[in-house]
């Protein structure tokens, strides 16, 4: 699962991404969300990575440079509520489908599984931007008929005091084999790109 998030207000910038792959039950879970928080041209990245097996849970954070977070502990009830709602970008998708007056705009029927695609051009309000603010909107939810979102997109722009305000978002989901490492661990590739180079 993915899901990205690309936000402008007035002089503040902020692009995450975040990737989560699973296996059934979440018995075993690797998130990654990396971010760029621009303000006054100054930027500054932020990464995160939770990795987790039936009994063990490994975490850590790299912002600015500098390792703020990283340790491990044992997996409990209440790690597992937190990853759901973070791997299936639970609030962004709730907002979207709140925001955007939906239609059927098709039925595809595959081979394995039928789907439902909904699209939405008129902005319903919310608390993200006042309705009266939003010049341009559009959505797209593609579902099945067994209720999983497959993937969502969302568009908004904003304009206030001559000052435009930009919201994007997309979500997509892609059912395959996982092959994840017995032992949590966070990625040498990960260590990398947060720059981060401190031993497992």
């Amino acid at each position: 699962m993915t899901h990205q998030t690309n936000t402008t207000i007035r002089n503040l910038s902020v692009v995450a991404s975040v990737r989560v792959t699973a296996e059934a039950n979440l018995k075993r879970v690797l998130y990654v969300a990396q971010s760029q928080r621009t303000a006054e041209n100054e930027a500054q990245n932020s990464t995160t990575v939770i990795a987790a097996n039936e009994t063990v849970v490994r975490q850590s954070t790299v912002s600015g440079g500098n390792v703020t977070l990283d340790n491990s502990r044992n997996r409990t009830d209440l790690f597992d509520r937190s990853l759901r709602g973070l791997s299936t970008a639970t609030s962004p998708l709730r907002g979207a489908l709140r925001r955007g007056n939906f239609s059927i705009t098709s039925v595809d029927d595959g081979e394995t599984t039928s789907s439902v695609t909904l699209r939405a051009d008129r902005y319903a309000g919310g608390k993200l931007f006042d309705a009266g603010n939003v010049v341009a909107y559009n959505a797209t939810v593609r579902i099945t008929t067994d209720g999983l979102i497959v993937s969502a997109t969302e568009r908004i722009v904003a304009q206030r005091n001559d000052t435009e305000n930009r919201y994007d978002f997309s979500y997509e989901f892609e059912p395959r084999p996982v092959a994840l490492p017995a032992v949590p661990q966070v990625p040498a590739n990960v260590r990398v790109e947060s720059g981060d180079s401190g031993a497992e």
